[in-house]
């Protein structure tokens, strides 16, 4: 049901960006598509920005990977019940966090700044 609204939504503004003289993309088309596509997060991640370590709570969440801005992974490990990751071996700076559930599916995908 949120998505139909979201795409309606979504839609009735694209409409009046188009009719005002404006093109999509000159408002970034792909953030139109990524927030029609995002869905519920069902996990969260804090503290960010984090100095030592991080925790992952969530339903079913299964394990983390964390990737540098340069595409590589920098850690891939289950989590534990607890939820705490340690980033003592991780630089400091930005990374795409994802978190798996169970199923292998990615229930967050969040930016994380290593202080």
């Amino acid at each position: 049901m949120k998505q139909k609204i979201l795409f309606a939504l979504l839609a009735f503004f694209s409409l009046g960006v188009m009719a005002s003289g404006l093109s999509t993309s000159s408002l970034g088309a792909s953030f139109l598509v990524m927030g029609a596509m995002q869905q519920e997060q069902k996990a969260t991640l804090f503290p960010n920005p984090a100095k030592d370590r991080i925790y992952v709570k969530g339903s079913g969440v299964a394990r983390i990977e964390l990737i540098n801005m340069i595409g590589e992974v920098v850690l891939d490990e289950p989590l534990t019940a607890s939820g705490l990751v340690l980033l003592t071996d991780i630089q400091p700076g930005m990374y795409i966090a994802h978190v798996y559930d169970d199923s292998g599916t990615i229930t967050l995908s969040t930016r994380l700044t290593r202080q």
